[in-house]
């Protein structure tokens, strides 16, 4: 069966809209910041690989983009994209925290405390410190738009090793304390919880965590997803990025208005049975 293409048919969801968005330089993170553009956003892609980042803004041929090089992890270099972001488009309406590094698929009698720390640096501390140094433009504005990135890891066992699982479930639990935190006050924070999906993660024996090169065992587990999915997915095919990006958009957008403290699962049904 034929797919259509994700990016066709878009509302303008987002027009004139200043979006943010970590992990900008590939995968999913690349597919958000292509999806904002469509739907009339001004974007600032931001990712630990400049080049990277400057090479997914060349392609979106649009001027109302910006490519920032910062490691989430590391207050000051946040704080600085931040601030470069609202210094070029005038404030900030909506972060997309997609910035995020797999584990080596350790058992858990064996993971090594560097690659655990530093999972954990990227994916939950790198998260909260883009929330709050978010939040502060959003708060004073007195409206605004989060979505995080947990995974199904969060939620049915086998998605991972100890650490990527923990650290997802950290950021839907995050998610939703800072949710209510901030309801009342006209920010909304969602995360969507992506299952087996092509990105440059999943498909590349090439990939990087962090600074670490994952080891065969992470590998033999990508590889084996992918290749289970049409057993495994009652879709039948893991997902592409920009399927990803446009659940992400509807939690960003004015569609969602009502929504808070979700975490939306995007699977094609794995967690279903």
């Amino acid at each position: 069966m034929s797919r259509q293409d994700p990016t066709t048919a878009l509302a303008g969801r987002l027009q004139d809209k200043v979006v943010l968005v970590t992990g900008a330089g590939s995968g999913i993170g690349a597919a958000v910041a292509k999806v904002c553009v469509a739907e009339g956003a001004q974007v600032a892609l931001v990712d630990y690989n400049e080049a990277a980042a400057k090479e997914v803004a060349e392609s979106l041929g649009s001027p109302r983009v910006l490519a920032l090089r910062a490691d989430v992890s590391d207050e000051a270099e946040v704080d600085a994209a931040v601030q470069r972001t609202v210094e070029q488009f005038g404030r900030l309406d909506v972060l997309f925290n997609v910035a995020g590094i797999f584990d080596q698929m350790e058992p858990a009698e064996e993971f090594t405390t560097s690659v655990w720390d530093r999972v954990f640096a990227i994916n939950v501390r790198g998260t909260g410190l883009m929330i709050q140094r978010a939040l502060r433009e959003m708060l004073a504005a007195g409206s605004g738009s989060i979505v995080n990135t947990s995974s199904t890891a969060s939620i049915i066992a086998g998605g991972g090793g100890t650490a990527y699982i923990a650290s997802k479930g950290a950021v839907a639990s995050m998610t939703r304390q800072i949710a209510y935190e901030v309801a009342e006050r006209g920010v909304r924070v969602n995360a969507i919880a992506p299952g087996v999906t092509h990105t440059n993660i999943t498909g590349s024996s090439s990939m990087i965590l962090g600074r670490h090169t994952p080891g065969p065992k992470a590998q033999q587990f990508f590889d084996k997803a992918i290749a289970a999915s049409q057993g495994n997915i009652p879709m039948g095919r893991p997902a592409e990025p920009e399927e990803i990006a446009k659940a992400a958009v509807f939690l960003a957008s004015d569609d969602a208005s009502y929504v808070t403290g979700a975490v939306l699962v995007v699977d094609g049904g794995l967690t279903i049975h």
